[in-house]
């Protein structure tokens, strides 16, 4: 009939044009949903991280930092692991972290330390160290010393598979009273792990750690090659950190001591 006829001409552009705003809306949430769960976690490499819930039972929630550990045994493991799997080049951390690391933990929404020691592991060295450096390199320097119990190494001892939100939060708005900070301040002894791919003086996590170290008077180990210096590299107070957050909260903390932070790493550099 013509109403028939006339219905059709109508609602049918009517229809096709709601079904093409919805198209349009599902694309515009999904592209929202992407771009505010992209990872600024302490893996600039990584890809994109998608937000998930994290129980309010996450071991990270209620047990001290401190446990954060593996032992040496279990990095010598991971060594052997990396070994065979790349023969040929000694992967910088961030590679072992991306490939095995983040997939092995991925369920568990845990670090790797406490995805093998559930109970944790009390801090006896605390190792700071740069992301840059090669695995193999980094874990041969430590082995050697022969150390005993709990190692706290950042990359194992924090959860790499959070959302950048998550993992803010975890660390706090006060770097003093970081997972950071509570494992150092708990440590016997501070190892330093230097690497001939980048000035570890640059990065600001490790001019934090060791200066935190310095205030609470703990013995600095410093073991590794030292890397060149660059003409017009920035250490110390004006190091920076791979995630722009952690730069803004590290400086805000040490503000106030920025003098006696360049000296001290002065003095570290050239120890």
């Amino acid at each position: 009939t013509d109403w028939s006829r006339m219905l059709v001409f109508i609602f049918v552009p009517v229809l096709f044009t709601l079904l093409g705003l919805v198209a349009i809306l599902r694309r515009m949430r999904f592209k929202e949903s992407v771009s505010s769960s992209s990872s600024s976690a302490a893996d600039p490499e990584d890809g994109m991280i998608v937000r998930r819930n994290i129980s309010a039972r996450n071991p990270h929630y209620f047990l001290n930092p401190s446990k954060w550990c593996v032992t040496p045994e279990q990095l010598l493991v991971l060594l052997e692991e990396v070994e065979k799997r790349y023969p040929n080049e000694d992967p910088k951390v961030y590679t072992v972290v991306k490939e095995i690391i983040k997939p092995r933990t991925q369920d568990s929404d845990e670090s790797y330390a406490l995805l093998l020691n559930p109970q944790g592991v009390p801090v006896k060295h605390f190792i700071t160290h740069a992301w840059a450096e090669g695995f193999k390199q980094f874990a041969r320097d430590l082995l050697k010393l022969n150390l005993s119990g709990g190692l706290w190494i950042c990359f194992l001892a924090n959860p790499q598979t959070w959302h950048a939100d998550d993992l803010d939060q975890l660390l706090g708005a006060n770097a003093w009273m970081s997972p950071f900070a509570v494992a150092l301040s708990e440590a016997d002894t501070v190892i330093a792990v230097r690497n001939p791919n980048l000035n570890m003086y640059t990065r600001l996590w490790c001019v934090f750690e060791l200066y935190l170290a310095y205030t609470r008077g703990k013995r600095v180990e410093v073991v590794g090659p030292q890397a060149p210096r660059l003409a017009g590299e920035a250490v110390g107070y004006g190091a920076a950190c791979s995630v722009t957050r952690d730069t803004k909260r590290l400086r805000a903390a040490m503000q106030h001591c920025a003098d006696d932070v360049n000296a001290w790493t002065q003095m570290m550099m050239f120890s």
